[in-house]
C-alpha cells in the first residue's frame, strides 16, 4: 500500500515521494489528509483504518509535527460487503426465484450495520433489525415511514433537495466523510451517523440501500484530540515566548557583566585575579552562545 501510494504521490509532485512521507506530504502542504489504510498488528494481524493526518503548528505557523486520527473501520467494510452482495442478489436474482429472495433477506438481516432501502419518493420499504435498534423504533415499524421522519426538523429541507439530487445521478458512495449529518431517534434525540449509500433496482423501481453507523463517539473523541492538539500548540507557542521573553532579559544584563569583566581585565591584577575574570568572562559567553541555541521540544 506505501509503494503504490508513493508512486501516486511521486506522479502527481514530479519528484519521488517515499517513507514517512507518503503519509504527510499532503499535510507538509497544509491539508488534511484522509486516506484509508491497512493496520498490522503485533501478532500480524490486519485492521482497516481510516486514517486522518493534519499538520500541527508553532507559534510561527511553521509545521513541527503531524496529528494521525486511525478510525477501526472493520464494521464499515463488514457493512460494505454485505450491501455488495445484497445488491447483486437483488438486482440479478429478486422477484426471479424464491431462494433469491430467502439469500438477500439472511444477508439483509445479518449485516453488521443498520440498512434501509428507501424508494425514489423517499419512503422507507424495507429496515433491519439493526435499523430499528439505532433508530429506536419497535420491530418493522419503519417500512412506510418517510426518510425524512429520521431527519432532525430544522435539516429536513436541505434533506429533500440532496435526496432528489442524488437520485437524479444515483452512484455508491460515502456520506458525511467531510461533514457530519444528523440522524433523529423515535424519542427526539438526535445522534451524528456516517452514511454509506448505493443504488439498486427493485421491479425495475429505482431505490436506495443506505448503511447507517451512529460515530458520535467517533466525533466526540475526534473533538477531543483536536483540542489536545490546539492546547499543545498553544503551549508551544507559549515556551516559545517565554524563552525568547527571558532570553532578552538575560542578554542585558550579562552584557554589564561582561563589559565589566573586560575592564576588569585592564587594571592591573594578581594571577588568582585574572583567573577569577577569566572565569567571569568565559561563562558569559557561554551562556550567549547556548541562548541562541535554545530548543523547545
Amino acid at each position: 500500500e506505501v509503494e503504490a501510494r508513493s508512486r501516486e504521490l511521486s506522479a502527481e509532485a514530479g519528484h519521488p515521494v517515499t517513507g514517512f512521507e507518503v503519509f504527510v506530504s499532503k499535510s507538509r502542504q497544509g491539508d488534511t489528509d484522509t486516506r484509508e489504510w491497512t493496520y498490522v498488528r503485533k501478532d500480524g494481524s490486519t485492521l482497516p483504518v481510516k486514517l486522518v493526518v493534519s499538520p500541527i503548528r508553532d507559534s510561527r505557523d511553521r509545521i513541527t509535527g503531524f496529528l494521525g486520527i486511525a478510525q477501526d473501520i472493520r464494521a464499515q467494510k463488514q457493512a460494505e460487503a454485505a450491501l455488495v452482495a445484497a445488491n447483486r442478489v437483488l438486482e440479478h436474482q429478486i422477484g426471479v426465484a424464491q431462494s433469491a429472495r430467502q439469500e438477500f433477506e439472511s444477508l439483509f438481516a445479518l449485516a453488521p450495520g443498520a440498512l434501509l432501502v428507501v424508494d425514489a419518493g423517499g419512503r422507507i420499504i424495507k429496515a433491519n433489525t439493526q435499523a430499528h435498534e439505532l433508530f429506536d423504533y419497535p420491530q418493522g415499524d419503519l417500512p412506510g415511514h418517510s426518510i425524512e421522519d429520521l431527519i432532525p426538523v430544522d435539516l429536513r429541507g436541505r434533506h429533500t433537495a440532496l435526496r432528489g439530487q442524488y437520485m437524479q445521478a444515483p452512484s455508491p458512495r460515502l456520506m458525511a466523510s467531510q461533514r457530519v449529518l444528523a440522524g433523529l431517534k423515535h424519542d427526539g434525540t438526535r445522534f451524528l451517523g456516517e452514511i454509506t449509500l448505493s443504488p439498486l433496482l427493485i421491479n425495475e423501481a429505482p431505490c436506495t440501500i443506505a448503511i447507517v453507523r451512529d460515530v458520535t463517539q467517533q466525533k466526540q473523541a475526534q473533538e477531543t484530540l483536536a483540542l489536545a492538539k490546539e492546547q499543545a500548540e498553544s503551549a508551544s507557542r507559549a515556551k516559545s515566548e517565554f524563552v525568547a521573553n527571558m532570553s532578552h532579559e538575560i542578554r542585558t544584563p550579562l552584557n554589564v557583566v561582561l563589559g565589566t569583566a573586560q575592564l576588569l581585565e585592564k587594571l592591573d591584577l594578581n594571577e588568582q585575579q585574572h583567573r577569577y575574570v577569566d572565569m567571569i568572562r568565559t561563562a558569559g559567553q557561554s551562556l550567549l552562545a547556548r541562548r541562541s541555541t535554545v530548543c523547545i521540544p
